[in-house]
């Protein structure tokens, strides 16, 4: 399973995707440097580390417009097939980023790609109560929906089921953070 683990330059961090890579799992890590070390990222094969810090929103939309760079540079995605990611939003760009690896392991079809990525900003915009509810940091709902995503590779859920599911994994947030 592909897991995404904020803080991984902090000592829990760290420790933790340790613990997920030696289960056999693909982490992604995300840390902004401000309270961990660099020394404590972990190399490997099954890691992949972003420095990313999304308190800011300028700092989110730049990832969106990095995302949109890439569309638009790279051959691969100059086809009419693509044209769809054109109209997608930051936080589209940045589902469309995380889901990409999966397409490019063939894990999903182009079209199943697209499905996913509407559906999963969907479910952002419709099932994640207003950051006043919540105090869930943008990063947060990423992390939420992306966890959701992982869940529904592996079995079917109603809207019913994805919405508890959702207010589980924000409670489990806000205990933790």
């Amino acid at each position: 399973m592909k897991i995404f683990v904020t803080g991984c330059a902090g000592l829990l961090g760290a420790n933790y995707t340790r613990h997920l890579i030696q289960s056999g799992h693909q982490v992604i890590g995300i840390d902004d440097l401000s309270g961990g070390h660099k020394a404590f990222i972990t190399k490997g094969e099954n890691f992949e580390f972003v420095k990313l810090n999304f308190e800011n929103e300028v700092e989110f939309s730049q990832v969106g417009k990095d995302g949109r760079r890439i569309l638009e540079i790279e051959v691969e995605y100059q086809t009419e097939e693509w044209d769809w990611t054109g109209d997608l939003d930051d936080a589209g760009i940045f589902i469309f980023s995380y889901l990409l690896y999966d397409y490019k392991k063939k894990i999903l079809s182009l079209r199943r790609l697209k499905e996913c990525v509407y559906t999963l900003n969907l479910l952002r915009q419709k099932m994640i109560p207003s950051h006043e509810k919540t105090e869930l940091p943008l990063l947060g709902e990423f992390q939420v929906i992306f966890t959701l995503y992982e869940k529904l590779k592996h079995e079917e859920m109603s809207w019913e089921d994805c919405e508890e599911y959702v207010m589980e994994q924000i409670s489990a947030h806000q205990r933790t953070n």
